[in-house]
């Protein structure tokens, strides 16, 4: 499955939020890839992927179900201990949610990367 085109505004916007968090790698655009930049801090590791949609204003589990083959994807990824793999969505706006992907569900984060209760 391809993610169409890379969203470059999204990562532009992206890196003053992942920085917040930590040191930002980000990941060369190209065909095949998943991650967009990759966040370290002392003890951690956060995956990420950025993908642009129309509408954010909707349950968290729809997210899974309207976009369940990109966190499909997502999944293929380690995670556990140190290293969370996520997804941030934004809109045209620029308005984001975000996003941590486990192996049975997904759980909405803040943007500092704690859970958000009831995600």
């Amino acid at each position: 499955m391809t993610r169409g085109r890379h969203p470059l505004r999204g990562r532009a916007l992206a890196q003053p939020l992942a920085r917040l968090r930590g040191t930002v790698g980000m990941i060369e655009p190209g065909p095949g890839t998943l991650l967009d930049l990759v966040i370290t801090s002392p003890g951690s590791l956060a995956a990420v992927t950025i993908q642009k949609v129309e509408c954010l204003h909707v349950p968290a589990a729809a997210f899974e179900t309207r976009y369940g083959d990109l966190i499909s994807q997502i999944r293929l990824l380690p995670q556990g201990g140190p290293v969370s793999r996520e997804v941030w969505y934004y809109n045209r706006y620029g308005t984001w949610r975000f996003f941590r992907i486990d192996s049975v569900g997904i759980r909405e984060l803040a943007a500092d990367g704690t859970i958000i209760s009831g995600g």
